[in-house]
């Protein structure tokens, strides 16, 4: 087996062992609606935030299972995050856009 076959057999076990041994515990309340929120986006996006947030990967860690670059990681989190804000922010009091939104007192 060649040297970069291995290296990506070896990331793609590893990414699906990380996968398939997540855990979701419905006592931690909003934990379970984050995860399946994170787990909804398409797979680009979910891997990073997954790996991440839930297993503790650096995100150099991450480039190397993936085979991308730190950059694309940080990218693909960014854009991970704010399409989780918008899915969860009538949940969170949130604008479609993200913003909070304002309790004006008296009115």
């Amino acid at each position: 087996m060649a040297p970069k076959e291995k290296e990506q057999s070896r990331g793609s076990v590893m990414m699906t062992a990380c996968l398939e041994n997540r855990n979701v515990c419905p006592s931690e309340g909003g934990q379970d609606i984050l995860l399946s929120a994170i787990l909804s986006l398409q797979e680009t996006l979910s891997q990073p935030m997954y790996l991440y947030y839930y297993e503790g990967f650096s995100t150099q860690e991450i480039a190397k299972v993936l085979q991308i670059q730190v950059s694309n990681v940080r990218n693909r989190m960014c854009r991970a995050r704010k399409k989780v804000k918008l899915m969860l922010g009538e949940n969170m009091g949130t604008l479609a856009d993200g913003r909070r939104l304002r309790r004006i007192a008296g009115r």
